[in-house]
């Protein structure tokens, strides 16, 4: 997992507003490596979708993006119609959290996927279809032929997930990109769903970035886990670094606000205040005025990312002393 696959360097996205500017994402660094699932967590609003969308050329209007996007060598931002139509679902394809808005409900499935697949693959509608089937059997739809006479609103949520899934999986894309995909499944289903995911990393070698409020889905999906906070990334680390030894306050809160097994009847931790308002972020540290242990240098001086071992960094003055 050397060969980084996925490089974003300096991400800004903003959307104009009558006043200020929303700033969704302020100065976003990744990598992601070949092979590697990638786990982005954090609050709502805290920039990870619209990273995820940057990095298909998906930002919608009026949104500006700036910096660096590189998808196995090549630049995302600012490029052509015509190369951001090849990337989406050629080189990095996306699940989205609710795959019913995400298929049109006016064509089959079979119609739906056999377009993108004559898109990135074949021109034949045989071929396609026969890539469809196999994709649909490789996801663990029973009677893939039957799935794809059906229109949207004919499958379940589960099952429409696994077309979202099929779908993306049946053009061999470089990077699969799933934004939340369980959020809107009942909890039997959310569990197959992953293990589905991770069954298909492991067999055919997929990298994945899995955006996730799902603590214990990152703990057992993920190689590295990158925890976002009004539009900055503050920790980075294996899930063992994280949920064992959460180096920023932030990390911290998460961890304690997940329940437990076997603690009994307790209260539930919470994060005091409320997610900044993006059109005027907060000066220094954005989490400076719901942390403890803030202080006049985090009022006022952005810390920098420093790292604390292998593949661990945070961006906290006190770092050291929370680890």
């Amino acid at each position: 997992m050397n060969d980084v696959i996925l490089k974003i360097r300096d991400l800004r996205v903003e959307f104009p507003d009558l006043v200020r500017n929303v700033q969704a994402v302020r100065g976003c660094d990744l990598e992601l490596s070949s092979g590697e699932i990638l786990g982005l967590i954090g609050e709502s609003g805290c920039g990870k979708s619209v990273t995820a969308l940057s990095c298909l050329g998906l930002v919608p209007a009026p949104g500006q993006v700036r910096g660096s996007i590189i998808v196995d060598g090549e630049e995302i931002i600012g490029a052509s119609r015509q190369s951001l139509s090849k990337l989406r679902g050629g080189k990095v394809a996306m699940i989205f959290q609710n795959p019913g808005k995400a298929l049109n409900p006016f064509f089959t499935i079979g119609r739906q996927m056999t377009d993108v697949i004559c898109i990135h693959r074949t021109s034949s509608r045989s071929e396609a279809r026969q890539v469809a089937v196999d994709a649909l059997q490789s996801v663990r739809l029973p009677d893939p032929q039957v799935v794809l006479s059906k229109y949207p609103h004919q499958l379940s949520g589960g099952q429409l997930q696994r077309v979202m899934v099929a779908m993306a999986i049946s053009c061999e894309p470089l990077i699969l990109i799933a934004d939340e995909p369980t959020t809107a499944l009942d909890v039997t289903i959310q569990g197959q769903i992953i293990v589905l995911i991770r069954d298909l990393a492991q067999s055919r070698g997929l990298t994945v970035l899995f955006i996730t409020h799902d603590q214990g889905v990152v703990a057992s999906l993920c190689d590295r886990v990158i925890v976002m906070y009004a539009g900055r990334i503050v920790e980075t680390g294996s899930p063992g670094d994280l949920f064992r030894r959460p180096a920023h306050p932030y990390t911290q809160k998460l961890v304690q606000t997940a329940p437990r097994l076997g603690r009994g009847k307790e209260d539930l931790e919470a994060i005091p205040g409320q997610v900044p308002d993006m059109r005027a972020p907060p000066e220094g540290c954005a989490f400076h005025p719901r942390c403890t242990y803030a202080n006049e240098l985090c009022r006022k001086v952005s810390p920098r990312t420093v790292t604390l071992g292998d593949n661990h960094t945070v961006a906290c003055h006190l770092a050291q002393e929370h680890a």
